[in-house]
């Protein structure tokens, strides 16, 4: 019988996959799925679980679901070499910092890829909202389950892949899985996760189609990885395909990559005897998972995230106090008057010197709180001039009237550039959010090459394809995360 229950959905469709757990391994037992009808609420996904969700048996099983896209954010952090039990409330500082939108109430779990002694230490950290545990919490109660682990799709995906030992295992690695109309792009750093992105392609599910967006996306994630992991390139590019369609678009994406793309069958990386539906590829991050749960190793679990351990109740030192306690009482008899009030003098002139010392300090609170919102403000204190300038510069190099120079084709038009500091009280740095169009999609992806820098990271966002915008048909979304040089400034 089934002890798993794993759960995912997206957009346009809602799946779900059973399983037993033995030995370390998975035994699959069905894969199901369902089309999402409207628009993706708690209501409408509850509505397409619920049918094939009747259909399985009933028992006790471990109840996980395994989230992505815009319901999960993500960072590469970089902190300070501390112990291993002070490094969640560190990563969850830095990430208050470092996520756009301030959340104190998100779940925030992370997973250490780089740990060298006495070296910074590199964390993969990802962010789920209050919000979104709700709404995930209330499919649930719809379909009469309760959620044990919220966790990933893409840390699923990762898993997947390193248990085949797959090319993707050594070095700097990019895995790619098509959902339908969207592409799942997992970063990886010697099998470990470094980077995920969800992006949406066109509006169908043909190859012609679908190409020159997911070569584009795949592209600007490859410059984001190097960019991120300070690395050269990127070791292998590996493409988990379910149909032919996914086959074609690895060959016509490889194309224009200096590494082709490797093709990976996902019928070769789980069980055969499975009845998969179509599209079986995108439950590769739910049998990931499965995996890691045989293993007793979830690595991400927003309903359980890493937390410092609790130190251990000294049960003997509270014994051995309260024995020498009751000893002092019953033997309490012995001690003299002229003892006892020695201790109430020596009592009585601690507290006269305390009171000199809270004195002292109270005239220091001011110069203390001064300080404090000094360090604040240089933390934050991004020049936000010559960020705009730096980027003005490199939209246009040359002035709009010199014509020789100018060149239409290479054009890029912002509609919108917003900066601001960082979102927490104790934030580093800010970001500039930009809007804009291109008339040529490449323009894009030098910009955003352009833009990278020291103190300087660009996270992709969005490009949109627009026809009745022209000249400048791709609308695109992009935004640079500036951290100012804090040791310069001493």
């Amino acid at each position: 019988m089934a002890d798993l229950l794993l759960i995912d959905w997206d957009d346009h469709e809602a799946r779900l996959l059973t399983g037993s757990t033995s030995g370390g391994g998975l035994r699959v037992e069905k894969a199901l799925a369902a089309p999402v009808e409207g628009d993706a609420s708690p209501n409408t996904i509850a509505a397409a679980l619920r049918p094939i969700l009747a259909n399985l048996s009933h028992g006790k099983r471990n109840v996980v679901l395994v989230l992505g896209g815009r319901d999960v954010q993500s960072r590469l952090l970089r902190v300070p070499p501390v112990p291993t039990d002070e490094l969640p409330d560190l990563v969850r500082l830095r990430a208050s910092t470092e996520f756009p939108i301030a959340d104190d109430a998100a779940a925030i779990d992370f997973l250490p890829i780089d740990e060298q002694a006495g070296q910074p230490i590199t964390v993969f950290a990802a962010r789920m909202t209050a919000k979104t545990i709700a709404a995930a919490r209330e499919v649930c109660n719809k379909l009469h389950v309760s959620p044990d682990s919220i966790t990933m799709r893409g840390c699923g995906v990762a898993i997947l892949a390193a248990a085949h030992n797959r090319p993707a295992n050594v070095g700097v690695g990019l895995l790619i899985v098509r959902r339908g109309t969207e592409l799942d792009l997992v970063g990886t750093l010697n099998d470990r996760l470094a980077l995920v992105r969800s992006v949406s392609l066109a509006s169908d599910s043909n190859a012609d189609s679908l190409g020159p967006a997911a070569a584009r996306e795949i592209r600007r994630t490859l410059a984001a990885i190097t960019s991120e992991l300070v690395a050269s390139h990127v070791d292998s590019t590996t493409w988990v395909v379910g149909d032919e369609t996914d086959k074609q678009l690895a060959d016509y994406c490889s194309r224009g990559l200096p590494r082709q793309i490797q093709q990976v069958e996902y019928a070769d990386l789980v069980s055969s005897d499975v009845a998969w539906p179509d599209g079986a590829v995108a439950f590769a991050g739910m049998n990931g998972m499965g995996l890691a749960l045989a293993k007793r190793k979830l690595p991400i679990d927003f309903l359980s995230p890493r937390k410092p351990a609790e130190k251990p109740t000294p049960v003997r030192a509270y014994a051995l106090a309260a024995a020498l306690a009751a000893l002092v009482f019953l033997g309490g008899g012995w001690l003299s008057y002229s003892k006892v009030a020695s201790l109430e003098r020596a009592a009585a002139a601690d507290i006269e010197e305390r009171q000199v010392v809270d004195s002292d300090v109270e005239k220091l609170a001011d110069e203390v709180r001064n300080s404090r919102d000094v360090e604040q403000w240089l933390a934050t204190d991004v020049n936000w001039l010559d960020e705009i300038d730096r980027i003005a510069t490199t939209l246009r190099p040359e002035p709009l009237d010199n014509h020789d120079e100018f060149q239409p084709d290479r054009d890029v038009v912002l509609s919108l550039l917003s900066a601001k500091k960082a979102a927490a009280k104790r934030g580093v740095g800010g970001t500039i959010e930009l809007d804009g169009g291109v008339r040529d999609e490449d323009v894009l992806e030098n910009l955003e090459n352009q833009l990278r820098g020291p103190g300087r990271q660009v996270n992709p966002k969005t490009l949109i394809k627009d026809s009745e915008e022209a000249p400048y048909i791709w609308a695109f979304r992009a935004e640079v995360v500036v951290t100012p040089d804090l040791e310069g400034r001493q």
